[in-house]
């Protein structure tokens, strides 16, 4: 009796062990199996955002406008055109139009203008919290900003009035010369008597109807 009580404790234990085996391996084949049907998807997902096209980086405006600015003395309002391949803290340069003053960003974070493109926190001109401060002066009205094709056709068509006037008055001069009777045309007064001493010198006359 003694050797099949301990015969069957030792088939009850085996039995026991087999079961809780059985319990442990059967999740693990669950996840394996999940495993291998998600495998294909996210290495697709993987995939993909791999080939997805990458943002591209904001390109900083080719021009400002500056407007607002109310003493004409400083010519601050008009058209800042970037300077291509020059960087002052890691952002562009600009220039304004037909002048020797600079727009650019300073070490202290903060927008400056300058007749010098330097990153020093000491210019002209610095853009604060609380707006622009131009010459140790407020000035709550001068804004820059971006330029818009709006602001670029009225540039254009400005410039096309400016060489208009330009033609006009070039023609008109014309026009002005062919009506007199001397080949110098039309000078000024004290051009004209530059011009007679110097054909006096060299004993010079001018033909009538010439």
């Amino acid at each position: 009796m003694r050797r099949s009580s301990v015969a069957l404790w030792a088939l009850l234990g085996l039995a026991a062990t087999l079961r809780s085996g059985l319990l442990f391996v059967a999740p693990l084949s669950r996840r394996a199996q999940l495993s291998a049907l998600l495998e294909p998807v996210l290495s697709s997902a993987a995939a993909n955002a791999e080939d997805a096209p990458k943002p591209k980086k904001e390109r900083p405006p080719e021009a400002l406008i500056a407007e607002g600015y109310p003493a004409k003395a400083i010519p601050l309002n008009g058209r800042w055109s970037i300077v291509f391949g020059k960087k002052l803290n890691g952002k562009p340069v600009y220039k304004k139009d037909g002048e020797k003053l600079f727009l650019m960003s300073n070490e202290c974070g903060q927008f400056q203008i300058d007749p010098v493109a330097k990153s020093s926190c000491d210019g002209f001109g610095v853009k604060k919290e609380s707006g622009w401060v131009i010459d140790g002066k407020p000035a709550p009205e001068f804004k820059v900003r971006p330029e818009t094709k709006d602001d670029l056709k009225s540039n254009l068509a400005y410039s096309q009035a400016k060489l208009d006037d330009l033609v006009n008055e070039e023609m008109a001069k014309m026009e002005k010369q062919q009506s007199v009777g001397t080949f110098r045309g039309t000078m000024a007064d004290d051009d004209e008597a530059v011009g007679d001493r110097l054909m006096s010198k060299m004993g010079a006359k001018i033909i009538k109807g010439m």
